[in-house]
């Protein structure tokens, strides 16, 4: 994990990404939730690694998204909980790039 000081424009790119992913989970179809969670948890994971964002935030935001979506009541808590944990750990082996003043 990277300890170089955020910066506010890194801080929002990673509230405005959860943000992004709640809503994309909260509107998958049935059938395409779990990938779409995996998917998502790796993304963030990128950005936790960088410490542009908490890893507790992104996991109560994906929760919460997973419960408005049906899965956490189709799928239950634990495999929720396993799939998320899978897919920020890996995404933090991949941490997100330097953003520049540009982008």
């Amino acid at each position: 994990m990277c300890v170089c000081p955020v910066t506010v424009r890194e801080a929002n790119y990673a509230e405005q990404a959860l943000s992004n992913a709640g809503w994309e989970l909260r509107v998958c179809p049935v059938g395409k939730r779990n990938r779409k969670l995996n998917v998502l948890a790796f993304n963030m994971g990128r950005l936790i690694a960088r410490n542009w964002i908490g890893r507790l935030k992104v996991e109560s935001c994906l929760m919460q998204a997973c419960a408005s979506n049906g899965l956490l009541k189709d799928d239950g808590i634990e495999q929720c909980r396993a799939t998320l944990a899978s897919g920020i750990n890996a995404g933090m082996r991949y941490p997100y790039h330097n953003i520049s003043p540009e982008d």
